[in-house]
């Protein structure tokens, strides 16, 4: 969804069969992350470092790295468990620099009939209105790639 000619938005959600503590733990540790591989041209993530501080901390930075080389900054915004969890992500080192200046990902983790359903949002600002074409194609490479994570998720929860 084209929100603003600044924002480009993909929304996701998928119902995991565990609690919503059981999910935050895994979405946050080394299997997890591990759990994300790409799709296309978007690499899969291969681990996150934490520079200062850690997911749980607000204000902590990382530095994710994927398996084509690449690596982006990401800032702990909010990490409310295992409600709420949010990021700002930029110092994009692969071509996505050229076209995305900042994006952020909004993860609700909700308790659902048992089970917790996981939506997830990640906004994405293209760096001028030039870029906005090719973020809008990028933009369902990187659904595709979060779909994936969450059929990933799917089967580990069984």
């Amino acid at each position: 969804m084209l929100r603003s000619m600044a924002d480009i938005v993909v929304d996701e959600d998928v119902v995991l069969a565990a609690s919503p503590d059981a999910v935050w733990d895994y979405f946050h540790a080394p299997e997890g992350y591990a759990l994300f591989v790409g799709y296309g041209p978007i690499p899969a993530l291969v681990r996150v470092e934490w520079l200062e501080g850690d997911h749980e901390r607000v204000g902590s930075i990382g530095r994710v790295r994927f398996a084509d080389g690449s690596t982006q900054r990401e800032r702990v915004l909010r990490s409310e468990r295992p409600h709420h969890y949010a990021i700002a992500i930029d110092e994009f080192s692969s071509v996505f620099r050229f076209v995305v200046r900042e994006a952020r990902e909004d993860v609700h983790f909700v308790a659902e009939d048992g089970k917790t359903r996981l939506v997830r949002r990640f906004t994405f600002t293209p760096r001028n209105a030039l870029a906005v074409p090719i973020a809008l194609v990028i933009r369902g490479l990187f659904r595709r790639a979060v779909q994936r994570n969450h059929e990933g998720l799917v089967r580990h929860f069984g």
